[in-house]
């Protein structure tokens, strides 16, 4: 045997098993799938679906290859035929879990329920209790008319996994059927360490759970100084997709005394995928003149942890500031919704600036610790504590802040 032919007998024997190769001048079936993803991607989608057929002509138990053309049928809303590429790709190999999504998002988007529920039973059976089946099995029951039913899914998800994007999302159009009305009570006081009078505010908040987010309505109350004042506010958590959601607020003062005359915030979050959220907003504050704040963080969902770090940026015409803050948070309960957290922050002392005390406190070193928890289906608590050592030209202030709420859900 020449030395050409025993060449091409070792190149024939080191392909995988089941690989036939290319007719001379056809492309193989990885080129055919490069290409067709491409066009489809593009926008091409007739152009893809072509290819993929004169390659399922000629290798009709190409996996890979039907897969796409399923793929490619879904995003075109042809369901059925989808469907059935799909099942057919998963007749070859059952254990195939990209074909198992791409079914199951088929039976989702056509609004078919009881096969989505069919489709996340098996994809359990073989992967036991992976969360992106058990969120499939409670979009099933909720679409079946069994949101209780797809609550308790959820939770079961968000107990062992409190930064899941597509559980959360889902819990929170649940909750919107379910529950989606609150009230809310919380007091604050400062007390301080040279003898002044101690502050208090008192915040009474209505909000209310849509298919979209969260809308809030809060009134406060501030006994500062010696002046009292009033605020009035608007805050909203429009969720444009999974992992997609914005902070917007606007508010305005009865008396202007303690409070800005208006506020307005903006912030853009954003999940990055492996457990990372990045955000980034704005904050403009007018007290007699404007004070804008710029902001910027990054989240780590690690288990049941959180873990933060927040910057904010007051631009000055002398001087810039800037505060830094960090915090950490471990989540518990049945729903993974309760946690307790530490956090220390250097520059302002709260999480977010209120009114003009607020503002003040650019040099301090602030220790604080908080608990939220489920007290019943309808009832939650929180507990806020925090100390704080401000550096000033005549000497330190120590200034210690508790707050309580009481929210009620129905």
């Amino acid at each position: 045997m020449s030395s050409v032919r025993l060449a091409l007998l070792a190149c024939l024997l080191a392909l995988p098993t089941g690989v036939v190769p290319a007719a001379a001048g056809q492309p193989s079936g990885e080129a055919v799938l490069k290409e067709a993803r491409a066009a489809a991607t593009s926008g091409r989608r007739a152009e893809a679906l072509a290819m993929l057929e004169s390659r399922l002509s000629a290798a009709p138990r190409d996996v890979d290859a039907r897969l796409l053309y399923g793929l490619i049928l879904s995003w075109a809303g042809r369901y059925d035929d989808a469907r059935r590429e799909l099942e057919q790709v998963l007749a070859q190999a059952p254990a195939y879990t990209d074909a198992r999504v791409a079914l199951a998002n088929v039976e989702w988007w056509s609004g078919r329920p009881e096969r989505l529920e069919a489709v996340a039973a098996e994809g359990l059976r073989q992967q036991p209790g992976d969360s992106r089946w058990m969120v499939y099995r409670a979009r099933a029951l909720d679409g079946m008319g069994q949101p209780r039913q797809a609550r308790n899914v959820i939770d079961r998800v968000l107990a062992r996994d409190p930064g899941d994007v597509a559980a959360r999302a889902l819990g929170e159009r649940i909750d919107a059927k379910l529950q989606p009305w609150s009230a809310q009570l919380t007091h604050t006081a400062d007390w301080f360490d040279d003898g002044r009078e101690a502050w208090k505010e008192t915040a009474a908040t209505l909000g209310l759970k849509t298919g979209v987010g969260t809308v809030l309505a809060r009134a406060s109350y501030s006994e500062r100084f010696g002046m009292a004042d009033t605020q009035l506010e608007l805050e909203a958590y429009p969720r444009f997709r999974p992992g997609t959601y914005a902070y917007v607020n606007i508010g305005a003062s009865a008396d202007q005394t303690l409070y800005p005359t208006r506020r307005v915030g903006l912030e853009l979050y954003q999940s990055l995928g492996r457990g990372f959220e990045a955000s980034g907003g704005w904050r403009s504050l007018d007290f007699g003149e404007t004070t804008n704040i710029y902001v910027g963080a990054l989240t780590k969902y690690v288990g049941n942890w959180m873990l933060t770090g927040r910057v904010y940026h007051v631009p000055g015409e002398t001087q810039d500031s800037t505060t830094y803050q960090g915090q950490v948070r471990r989540y518990f309960g049945a729903d993974g919704t309760s946690f307790v957290g530490l956090g220390y922050s250097h520059g302002f002392q709260r999480d977010e600036i209120r009114n003009v005390a607020d503002l003040a406190s650019l040099d301090s070193d602030t220790y604080r610790g908080e608990l939220d928890a489920r007290v019943t289906r309808r009832l939650r608590a929180a507990f806020f504590g925090s100390t704080s050592r401000q550096h000033r030209a005549w000497g330190p202030l120590r200034q210690n802040t508790f707050s309580a709420s009481l929210r009620m859900i129905f």
